[in-house]
Parts: structure tokens; C-alpha cells; sequence
């Protein structure tokens, strides 16, 4: 890896690497429920979800909301899905065939406490 910046940095060596070019400008679409961070987000059937986080509060929570996405990209309403077994913020959620998987994260109070989780969950 080293020698790949050093060709790079001394020759200007160009594998053609290129950025992308965006497909699209960011345009402003519906906002969140409320004020979030800590959480897991993924695309799954045409819908995009929120899984746990850590709101305003400092609290974590275990909602899970999803929005279906138009053909034009605009999100619907924000609607309720089964709540996750644990309130969490730090986890992460993968989709494979069928299924979400919510993995690891921490359980967060607003006296600061936090614990690991270890569970794989699936929904």
C-alpha cells in the first residue's frame, strides 16, 4: 500500500482512479421523526429504515420506523415497525435474502451508563 501512494505522490502515477460524478444534487426530503444519532439505517423492499438510536433525551430507544421510497425518490410518511428486543444506539443492521439483522450495539441511559450487546437479532 505504501509503495502504491509513493508511486502515486513521486511519479503522479494515475491507476485511473476517478470520483464519481453525482447522479443527482442532495434535494431536502421529509424529516426524520424527531432528532436523531446512533442509529442504523438500511435500504430493504423498497423502504428505507431507522433502527433504534438515541434521541433528544440521551435515552436509547428500540423503534424502528420505515418510509417506502417513491419511484422519484421522495419517502413516505414515517411508519412504525416491530420494535427492536432492546432499546440500543450503536448497532448495526444488515439485510441477507429476506431478513434484517440488528447486531451489537449499546444500551444508553441518560445517567451515561452503557452496555455492549452481544445478540444478533433478526426481524
Amino acid at each position: 500500500m505504501i509503495a502504491f501512494f509513493f508511486l502515486i505522490e513521486v511519479f503522479g502515477f494515475n491507476p485511473g482512479i476517478h470520483a464519481a460524478e453525482p447522479i443527482n444534487p442532495w434535494v431536502a426530503d421529509i424529516d426524520l421523526p424527531y432528532k436523531l444519532a446512533g442509529h442504523s439505517s438500511l435500504s430493504f423492499n423498497n423502504s428505507l429504515f431507522i433502527i433504534t438510536g438515541s434521541a433528544q433525551t440521551f435515552n436509547s430507544h428500540n423503534e424502528v420506523k420505515y418510509s417506502q421510497s417513491g419511484s422519484n425518490g421522495v419517502l413516505s410518511t414515517w411508519q412504525n415497525w416491530a420494535n427492536y428486543p432492546k432499546p440500543m444506539i450503536w448497532n448495526t443492521a444488515v439485510t441477507k435474502g429476506n431478513f434484517i439483522y440488528g447486531l451489537g450495539g449499546f444500551e444508553e441511559y441518560s445517567q451515561g451508563s452503557k452496555f455492549s450487546d452481544e445478540f444478533v437479532y433478526f426481524s
